[in-house]
């Protein structure tokens, strides 16, 4: 996306997905990243399918306003600067981004994360945007092929290892082992 464009600002949105009442939500998310040089992307209030699905309380690392603060990335809707994308390092490493996006590694989503984790940067999301996105019946592993009972025991087995070592660690660690900040 950044390499066929050549605007300074990127929306991502997924094709699935719509806003749940329109509005301009990327006025307010341009000068939240001009503003804020700790924020690096901003999002907007995500659906709750399940729960082994985020909860926006629990990632919360600060509140200002109608803006929630934690390290999170979700490709569903996203703005960010065209430059910072492309100088991001995809190659970073974060266990809680790993434990987080267990059903999708190696995805875009969970590259960012972890990126964005290292290097200490904010998902800014505006609480009072929602969107919706079409949740398939079929989970997203069986839809492009996986799905074993390996994938399986290897997302319980990341899952115990987030619920059994990474939470318990202390929060001094950073956002990179630390998947939600101390509640």
């Amino acid at each position: 996306m950044p390499l066929v464009v050549e605007t300074d600002w990127l929306v991502g949105w997924d094709a699935e997905t719509r806003l749940v009442e329109p509005v301009d939500w990327v006025a307010q998310g341009l000068r939240l990243l001009t503003s804020d040089p700790q924020v690096l992307h901003v999002s907007l209030n995500w659906p709750r399918y399940s729960d082994h699905d985020p909860v926006l309380e629990k990632e919360l690392i600060r509140r200002v306003g109608d803006v929630a603060y934690s390290y999170g990335f979700s490709d569903h809707v996203f703005l960010i600067n065209r430059s910072e994308l492309l100088a991001a390092r995809l190659r970073s490493f974060a266990p809680a981004a790993v434990v987080r996006h267990a059903p999708h590694p190696y995805t875009f989503e969970y590259r960012m994360e972890s990126y964005q984790r290292a290097v200490r940067r904010y998902r800014a999301t505006l609480t009072t945007v929602s969107y919706e996105t079409h949740y398939p019946e079929v989970p997203l592993l069986s839809r492009i092929g996986r799905g074993s009972r390996w994938d399986d025991l290897r997302i319980r087995a990341l899952w115990q290892f987030g619920w059994t070592v990474l939470d318990r660690l202390p929060e001094s660690l950073g956002p990179r082992f630390k998947r939600y900040p101390l509640s």
